[in-house]
């Protein structure tokens, strides 16, 4: 795998098994056609389907969190504490 290849290009490379295509479409609940969208660069996977489609094939972590500019190193819950209270002080100042 070289340094200058694109998720795209790799999710390509992956879901050349038909068993495989089978598998990431079923976890993500899209339909075949989407997946070929994806690599084709006609559309971009939004919201819950990024971190979806990062669990499902982690492989495209490297890449697909740096052009989406999603945050897989971060926990998925944040504790409380460690939100500022300045920051709760301004939302409740709105």
């Amino acid at each position: 795998m070289s340094e200058t290849q694109t998720w795209r290009a790799l999710l390509a490379e992956v879901i050349q098994s038909p068993q495989e295509r089978r598998r990431i479409t079923a976890a993500l609940g899209v339909n075949p056609l989407t997946l070929t969208r994806w690599i084709r660069n006609e559309a971009t996977p939004r919201g819950p389907l990024q971190q979806r489609l990062l669990e499902v094939v982690p492989q495209l972590r490297p890449f697909l969190a740096e052009e989406l500019g999603t945050f897989p190193s971060l926990p998925d819950e944040v504790s409380p504490d460690a939100i500022p209270i300045t920051f709760y002080n301004h939302v409740l100042d709105l």
